[in-house]
Order: C-alpha cells, then sequence, then structure tokens
C-alpha cells in the first residue's frame, strides 16, 4: 500500500506547474470549468494477482469505465485518457459517451447521467500503464458544471472493470484529483460538501442506464479466492 502511495505523490510531483492540482477524494461532488479535469488514481492489483492463475494475460488488455453524476450539462464536453502513473504512457479513450438513466440506492433515489467508455490496449502499452497505479483522467472542454453523487464519495461515483483472457476484475479506487486549467486558478475551488461518514468499503450501488447504454452487473467480480482487495461491483458494456 505504501508503495502505491509513493507512486501516486511522483505522479502529483511531475504535473505542470502552472496547474493547481486539489485533492478531493473526500468531496462529493466538484464544480468543473473549462479545461479542468478529474484524475481518478486505481489499482490494478487484483488482476495482476490472479492473471497467471487463469491464464490471462500478464496485463489488462481491455478496461471499462463509468462514472455517474447527478448534473450534467448537456454542453458538457468530455473526453477520457488513461495514463500511467509517471506519465509516460497514455492512451485516449474514443467511445466516451453520456447517458440518461436512474439510480436506486440507500442513499440516493432519483435521475442520473451515466458517462461512460471502453479502451483496447496493446501489451506493450498495458504494460506501461500498469506499471504502478494506473490514472483515467476526464477532460471538461464544455461549459462549467458540478458532478458527483451526493451522498457517495467522487471515487465512489467511478466504476473501473479490468479484463483480459477470462478474467474480468474491479480497479481497487485510490483516490482523485481536481486538475485546474490555468484559466480557473484563482476561481472558485471545490464544493464545501464534503461528506465522509461514508464506509470507504461500501460499493456504489447501481445505475441504470433508461438509454442502454451500460448496466452494472449485480454482484462482485472479484474471484473468490480470500484477497482481501477491496473491489467494485461488475458492470457490462452496452
Amino acid at each position: 500500500m505504501q508503495s502505491w502511495r509513493w507512486g501516486v505523490f511522483v505522479w502529483l510531483a511531475a504535473l505542470p506547474a502552472y496547474a493547481s492540482t486539489i485533492d478531493v477524494t473526500g468531496q462529493t461532488q466538484v464544480t468543473l470549468g473549462t479545461g479542468d479535469a478529474l484524475a481518478f488514481t486505481f489499482s490494478a492489483g487484483s488482476y495482476l494477482a490472479h492473471a497467471a492463475q487463469y491464464q490471462a494475460p500478464v496485463y489488462p488488455t481491455w478496461i471499462d469505465f463509468m462514472f455517474s453524476t447527478t448534473d450534467l450539462a448537456s454542453a458538457w464536453d468530455l473526453t477520457a485518457e488513461l495514463q500511467s502513473v509517471d506519465g509516460s504512457t497514455s492512451v485516449v479513450v474514443d467511445d466516451v459517451v453520456a447517458s440518461d438513466g436512474s439510480f436506486h440506492g440507500a442513499r440516493y433515489n432519483g435521475a442520473v447521467t451515466t458517462v461512460s467508455g471502453s479502451v483496447e490496449l496493446a501489451p506493450d502499452i498495458a504494460a506501461g500503464v500498469f506499471s504502478g497505479p494506473a490514472i483515467l483522467v476526464l477532460s471538461n472542454a464544455g461549459s462549467s458544471v458540478a458532478v458527483g453523487l451526493p451522498p457517495y464519495l467522487l471515487a465512489q461515483s467511478m466504476l473501473v472493470s479490468l479484463s483480459g483472457g477470462g478474467l474480468s476484475v474491479g480497479g481497487v479506487m485510490y483516490g482523485v484529483s481536481l486538475e485546474e486549467a490555468p484559466a480557473t486558478l484563482g476561481a472558485a475551488g471545490p464544493s464545501p460538501d464534503t461528506t465522509t461518514d461514508f464506509p470507504a468499503d461500501d460499493p456504489l450501488d447501481v445505475p441504470e442506464a433508461n438509454s442502454g447504454a451500460l448496466l452494472l452487473v449485480g454482484g462482485s467480480l472479484l474471484i473468490a479466492l480470500g484477497v482481501g482487495a477491496r473491489c467494485y461491483s461488475r458492470w457490462g458494456r452496452r
């Protein structure tokens, strides 16, 4: 665990000096201005630990993600990129889509927007990305918008699935950072809503996409091998 944390620190130190980076892991909602981005740091440790046992590729060859939010302006132009922790390897996610849906959970019931995407990774790219913690960056090229699914934390509003061969597991989220574009420096920071009493090991309830974009499959994707890693629920592609 400590090595992952050092990797995150190295990644933060490598960011451009002109960009303001704020840890919003404990936030439930933030406002993204034009050019701002959310960077989700996650681990593929569960996949790497069991790949050989299930004769799967050493590194994941397919990544799916879904982010749930209660407010997403139609003008929000979102792009996604998967990066290695040191920034030396990256791949653009081309098929990012936003879909209206509904969410039924213990702490929230109502309409949501799900932002989802997937990307296939060549072996060399996968090795570079997952040489340490991976970073999934969602960038906003549209107008300012508040994102998040209160009272769930931002880290619990993002689900990542890692697949290769016959093995598919959830990525373990370590943290979320808000990267402010230079033009927005000095503007209002993250929302003060900082609900932190939500248990860290509770899975995020499953949003249901009315448009049929992506649906989560109930239950855990982790193989029942007694590992202690916390994972999010498995969800299927469109």
